[in-house]
């Protein structure tokens, strides 16, 4: 778990900030990756990349920032021959303009934004409401009961998915809320 880190650098070997090689269930969290250099012909420059031949399963960057100057390549990149079962989550995560890419059927990219939810009725909190989060094809996001201030623990919704297919977009979402007087 790496945590509060920020990341400058005008020189990048082996063409990545990150080059995840193996990761598995590893969460970095308010990164600030920020690429300024540029490259030669030939080679790539990304912010993080998941490479051929290795496995990306279930890592998350969240309230981070990825950004790289150099144009002609992704913030994010999972290249195409990356091992069955690679998944990368985005949550609330800022990319630069050159975005995100999945060039694999095998890897697919969680594109995710922190929801937060507080319920009151007649100006006074409402505990123990349920709360529940549906994305636009009916699948259920999440449920979860409001505490005593009438909140719940703020979620993580997906906007979409990227693979090699393209983006499957899962917005807008809807909330529906009840509670037994």
């Amino acid at each position: 778990y790496l945590t509060n880190s920020t990341y400058f650098t005008n020189s990048v070997q082996n063409d990545a900030g990150i080059y995840l090689n193996g990761v598995s269930n590893t969460t970095f969290d308010s990164l600030n990756l920020t690429l300024n250099g540029t490259t030669g012909a030939g080679t790539s420059l990304y912010v993080v990349r998941c490479g051929t031949g290795t496995r990306c399963d279930n890592v998350t960057f969240m309230n981070s920032f990825l950004f790289t100057r150099y144009t002609a390549f992704p913030d994010l990149f999972v290249h195409q021959n990356v091992l069955a079962n690679t998944t990368i989550y985005l949550v609330n995560v800022t990319t630069g303009p050159n975005g995100i890419v999945s060039n694999s059927t095998n890897g697919t990219v969680f594109r995710q934004w922190w929801v937060g939810t507080n319920v009151t009725s007649s100006n006074a909190a409402v505990n123990s409401a349920n709360v529940s989060s549906f994305m636009n094809n009916g699948t259920l996001s999440f449920t979860q009961l409001t505490n005593s201030n009438g909140a719940i623990t703020s979620q993580a919704v997906t906007q979409y998915t990227q693979n090699v297919t393209g983006l499957t977009y899962f917005n807008n979402h809807t909330f529906n809320t009840t509670h037994s007087l």
